[in-house]
């Protein structure tokens, strides 16, 4: 699937999600969350082969894997509380997509903790020389 076919079901999704506001407002939330779905699937095809290019090259790079793992989780956590928000938002919810945003970046945090002792660690050895 390419880039066109992705933005044109984005497109004839969000043109249904507008008509739908108008006459059936209850199924405009609905149908916008079935075109992030159907916007979001094919991109997760070609995530998977990214992710799979990525865990061969640092596997053959020699770094230690755990630290990537964690920046992995990161980026995942990221997207999901991106499309949590953004569905909250489209639902004239922005309060609950605030804290949607709040929860994801606390999680990042709590997630990259061990990474951002590890740089302190390896700042304080450098200071020490």
């Amino acid at each position: 699937m390419n880039i066109f076919t992705v933005v044109a079901i984005g497109i004839v999704g969000a043109l249904i999600t507008m008509i739908l506001k108008q006459y059936k407002p209850e199924y405009a939330l609905i149908s916008g969350i079935v075109t992030s779905v159907a916007v979001i699937l094919p991109v997760f095809f070609y995530l998977t082969e990214i992710f799979s290019s990525l865990v061969n090259l640092i596997a053959r790079s020699g770094i230690d894997q755990s630290n990537f793992v964690i920046l992995f989780k990161a980026l995942g956590i990221s997207f999901i509380a991106s499309m949590g928000s953004e569905t909250c938002a489209d639902a004239g919810l922005s309060s609950a997509a605030g804290k949607i945003e709040l929860a994801g970046k606390v999680c990042m945090l709590a997630i990259c903790l061990p990474l951002l002792s590890q740089i302190i660690g390896f700042i304080g050895k450098l200071l020490s020389y």
